[in-house]
């Protein structure tokens, strides 16, 4: 060998090692193939918090501690936090679980979380809230609070519209969908988030780092396979933290535009839309007309979308109007994707109680003794 050079015999089974550290063991990686590969992120965004100071939003994250939650966000790898949540492992009682990152292994707890975020510890709290506790805030009163005083919420149903909620409280809504409670649909919140936005909002004291992991394990226990998988920045500081190898052929996801001002009035505008009626499905059975032009569609389709009518303040001009249609119609069509994408959620869950349902019956079936044993 020539002087100098060093020995790449070895190299190759380094790399194999490498590759195989990636998993804990065969379940994990059967769990990330059929499981977590692939799944949708749910991306945190950096809060501009000077941006917002006309909303409650930078008050209730200064006074919590959580500033390191929606600033300073790492970029993340994809890979790494779909490993993350495929070789969780060893759950315990107090929400803490074992994880592996390319042949490091972390235990993940409240406690570690509250450390390597830098977030306070909340050792006593009614949150979560007991449902049988007199402390827990009821339906109606949640409602009172996000939508100026109209405490009506359906009795028999367990979410609540976005779209009646207050513009203060809309923009708290925008940075817990992305950073503190994600969620992928913003057209509606139910039970548990609006619990959550309710101890935001009334000072009641949240321990994030028990949150976190709570909310970790929800995704990993999850058979719902659109569910997207929530904190990948904050999972990176994990890795980071304990100095988890990147390979440098991983890629690396940028950042989302940050959310300021003009962020938060795009926003809301959108989740401020009425929601469009539910369309008849008596008359989805009957066959589709011949489909006229494009411009007679958007015409017809204007009115049901309360395009504002050109006005003679000003010059009109011939772009306007097709303007502001086009971007009604996106609204409209983000917002029925919005809605769609809630429905499959529930039948997924529907389906994941049903399939509980036959596997318990199945054992109860194999309990019960046969003619031939009698």
């Amino acid at each position: 060998m020539p002087p100098g050079r060093k020995s790449t015999r070895h190299q190759p089974a380094e790399s194999l090692a490498r590759e195989v550290a990636r998993f804990y063991d065969a379940k994990a990686q059967e769990l990330w193939g059929t499981k977590f590969h692939d799944r949708p992120l749910l991306i945190e965004r950096n809060v501009i918090l000077s941006e917002l100071n006309h909303t409650p939003v930078p008050n209730i994250i200064r006074e919590r501690g959580w500033e390191n939650l929606v600033t300073n966000l790492p970029r993340h790898s994809k890979n790494l936090v779909e490993e993350f949540y495929a070789n969780i492992h060893a759950i315990g009682d107090d929400y803490s679980f074992t994880t592996l990152l390319r042949g490091v292994t972390i235990r993940v707890t409240p406690s570690l979380i509250s450390s390597i975020h830098r977030v306070p510890r909340v050792e006593h709290s009614d949150y979560p809230y007991d449902p049988s506790s007199p402390l827990c805030p009821s339906k109606p009163v949640m409602a009172t609070l996000f939508c100026a005083n109209d405490g009506s919420w359906d009795s028999g149903s367990n979410i609540i519209y976005t779209s009646r909620f207050t513009d203060d409280t809309l923009a708290l809504c925008h940075v817990m969908f992305y950073n503190l409670f994600p969620i992928r649909h913003t057209s509606d919140i139910g039970v548990t988030r609006a619990r959550f936005l309710y101890a935001l909002l009334t000072g009641v004291p949240i321990d994030f780092g028990r949150h976190f992991c709570s909310v970790i394990l929800e995704a990993f226990e999850t058979k719902a396979k659109r569910k997207c998988l929530p904190f990948p920045c904050l999972i990176t500081l994990i890795a980071l933290a304990h100095q988890v190898p990147l390979p440098r052929n991983d890629p690396i996801v940028s950042h989302t535009t940050a959310i300021g001002n003009s962020t938060l009035q795009l926003s809301l505008s959108h989740l401020k839309r009425a929601a469009p009626p539910r369309p008849n499905v008596h008359n989805l059975k009957r066959a589709a007309p011949p489909r006229p032009n494009v411009h007679k569609e958007v015409t017809q389709l204007a009115p049901a979308l309360e395009i504002p009518s050109s006005t003679s303040d000003g010059p009109s001009t011939s772009t306007a109007p097709a303007l502001v249609t086009l971007q009604t119609v996106m609204e409209f069509i983000v917002g029925m994707e919005e809605r769609l994408s809630a429905r499959l959620d529930c039948l997924e869950q529907r389906q994941s109680r049903l399939e509980q349902r036959q596997s318990r019956l199945e054992q109860d079936v194999r309990t019960i003794p046969s003619l031939a044993d009698r």
